[in-house]
């Protein structure tokens, strides 16, 4: 038999919701400020791309920590 410590899983399940919305926010600023440039055309593109990558990072991070939250909801139960 395992024993876990449900209250410690809990906890780290409600952290894990606070940093994904902190990181869904943080995608959310990415894209906004890529949408926003204007500056000069070849400054613009290759920042546009960082600011674009950033944005998919943090989304593939969000992901994952959706799905360790989700692993951590069916522990607890």
């Amino acid at each position: 038999m395992l024993k876990v410590n449900t209250v410690v899983m809990q906890n780290q399940y409600e952290e894990l919701g606070q940093i994904l919305q902190r990181l869904n926010e943080a995608a959310q600023d990415v894209d906004a400020v890529n949408q926003r440039l204007s500056w000069d055309v070849a400054v613009s593109k290759r920042v546009r791309q960082v600011l674009g990558q950033q944005n998919q990072n943090l989304t593939l991070l969000s992901n994952h920590a959706e799905q360790l939250r989700q692993v951590l909801l069916e522990a607890i139960r």
